[in-house]
């Protein structure tokens, strides 16, 4: 009976009898690597990620309203970005957040429903810019009286009121339920409000009161443009309720389809 000792393989010999032969290691290692095809190196390449802000939610703090730039009127603290999230909750019973300079970009807002007076989110100078969606619930509105809001979509049951001056709408979108609301617009005094980049109309656009002819809403329409969707626009009893359309060289103002004026 043979013996083996550690650092040995047993290994079967084909080469015409029976057993087993007693190799050592080494004999081994080079058997096998007599028989190992070469393969090319393994390379690991790392790839730079792309480098995201955590989403947050801004919620406004200043129950005597404000304006939008402070960043002790906010909780957390700061300025609203890109990525965060906007809550106006009902803090007082007629609570007014002004936005009056500067360029914001935002994702999206909430003014939460105020049952014993309104709240407003009030425009008057400055770029806002809102990539996602505009609620506004039960005695809360969106007052366009300057400035610029860009990109956003009004959802369903959001009052946006021109007035005065009532600045620009860039690329808006108006959800069915929403409204750009002129009926009223004697409370507010005239309004005036500039469209540009297109807009999408599925909810409805009320220009000037249906009862009275003091304050008209003029709508202007800059340079060639679609107004695209399955919306509603309604004039009001005075007739200088009015779209204008106003294009430097051969614009054109395209209605869509399925609009009704």
């Amino acid at each position: 009976m043979p013996t083996y000792t550690q650092g040995h393989l047993l290994m079967p010999l084909f080469n015409g009898y029976r057993g087993w032969q007693n190799r050592s290691t080494r004999q081994m290692n080079q058997l096998r690597g007599s028989q190992r095809t070469t393969s090319p190196p393994i390379r690991l390449k790392l790839e730079e990620l792309e480098v995201r802000a955590a989403p947050a939610v801004f919620t406004w703090a200043n129950s005597s309203g404000g304006n939008w730039g402070v960043a002790t009127n906010w909780s957390p603290q700061g300025i609203p970005g890109a990525n965060d999230d906007v809550i106006i909750p009902a803090l007082a019973s007629n609570l007014t957040v002004t936005h009056n300079t500067g360029t914001n970009t935002i994702r999206s807002v909430l003014i939460e429903a105020n049952t014993t007076g309104s709240t407003n989110l009030l425009l008057t100078g400055g770029t806002l810019t809102i990539t996602s969606e505009v609620q506004g619930q039960l005695n809360t509105q969106v007052t366009m009286k300057g400035g610029t809001l860009a990109q956003a979509t009004l959802a369903s049951g959001t009052r946006l009121v021109p007035s005065g001056n009532g600045g620009t709408l860039s690329q808006i979108t108006v959800a069915s339920g929403a409204v750009i609301d002129g009926s009223q617009q004697y409370n507010f005094g005239p309004g005036v409000l500039t469209i540009l980049n297109g807009l999408t109309l599925n909810g409805s656009m009320l220009l000037g009161s249906p009862t009275s002819t003091s304050y008209p809403v003029q709508v202007t329409f800059r340079e060639t443009q679609t107004i695209s969707g399955t919306g509603l626009i309604t004039f009001g009893k005075s007739k200088n309720n009015a779209i204008i359309f106003r294009a430097t060289t051969n614009g054109v103002l395209t209605v869509g389809s399925g609009i009704t004026i």
